[in-house]
């Protein structure tokens, strides 16, 4: 049935790859109906913010990656927009190959080995990752507008935070970790355990934007926000990081402009001057910041070449 479709599979595992499985598994589902013999994979977000995301960015890459056409559409009663794929075929490899797991995955889930042991890879699944589950916010401290950038990011799996924070600290960030926090979920109306990490600072804005960046345009957008509010700071430094622009690459959403370059700015010059990363702890919630928390295991078998 699925060769009839034209589905094909990947041959090696790639950038593009790895951001769709970072995204998967943060807001995706991979499911067996055993008693209708069903295979599907679903993968939804927020239909205010994030429907560009989707007929952006995962619905072309899916097609690409897997030869088949995918179109993003309203779910669950007008409350998420996404897509949903029934393939044997394709729930097999993501989940055998892979490492995603089958069925409720909250709690559990940990990076692939087919990725944590590869740089790049690893960037493209933590990008992924970020855009389902992370987000940019903008916060006003001492100021009349929100122009302070924190990067926020939550789940229920301990484990998979753990090892983005391990894994950021390694490039060179400084990441605060607030683990086993009570939340109240309004879905179940009880409270859950979640573990959450957020960056802090300018700085380190830069920095995510150089070595992980986003696909996501609503995070885009906003982080040219944060260079439209603070290309007239006070201090000299921020200006200049504000100032200056990003090669997004094939990164780029379909139908969005890239940023300028940074031509002449001093990139590495800039990240090493000692710009404070300050903690922040006030209210960090933003209008539109929705961090989800679906996780889940990863049984790994990477037949595939990296």
């Amino acid at each position: 049935m699925d060769k009839k479709r034209g589905i094909s599979l990947p041959e090696e595992v790639t950038e593009d790859l790895a951001y769709l499985c970072g995204m998967f598994m943060g807001d995706g589902h991979l499911s067996y109906r055993e008693n209708k013999k069903n295979y599907s994979i679903k993968c939804v977000g927020n239909p205010t913010d994030e429907k560009d995301l989707y007929d952006n960015v995962i619905a072309p890459l899916f097609s690409r990656m897997f030869g088949i056409n995918v179109k993003p559409r309203i779910m669950d009663n007008s409350t998420t927009y996404g897509i949903i794929i029934h393939s044997k075929t394709i729930v097999r490899f993501l989940s055998e190959n892979i490492g995603i797991p089958l069925g409720a995955k909250s709690g559990i889930i940990r990076i692939p080995y087919v990725f944590k042991n590869n740089d790049k890879l690893m960037k493209s699944f933590l990008c992924g990752f970020a855009d389902a589950d992370f987000c940019l916010s903008l916060k006003r401290r001492y100021r009349d507008i929100q122009y302070y950038p924190v990067i926020e990011g939550a789940s229920k799996s301990r484990r998979i935070m753990e090892g983005f924070s391990e894994y950021l600290e390694s490039v060179g960030f400084k990441v605060s970790r607030d683990f086993d926090r009570p939340v109240f979920d309004e879905r179940i109306q009880k409270s859950v355990i979640v573990h959450r990490i957020d960056l802090y600072g300018h700085k380190q804005l830069v920095l995510w934007m150089k070595l992980i960046g986003f696909r996501s345009p609503k995070n885009i957008r906003k982080f040219e926000l944060w260079r439209e509010r603070n290309k007239a700071h006070s201090r000299a430094s921020i200006r200049q990081l504000a100032g200056g622009g990003f090669e997004f690459g094939d990164r780029m959403p379909i139908g969005m402009k890239p940023p300028p370059t940074f031509g002449s700015l001093n990139f590495e010059r800039l990240m090493s001057r000692s710009l404070p990363v300050i903690y922040d702890r006030a209210s960090t919630s933003t209008p539109g910041c929705s961090i989800a928390s679906k996780y889940g295991i990863c049984h790994i078998q990477p037949p595939l070449r990296v």
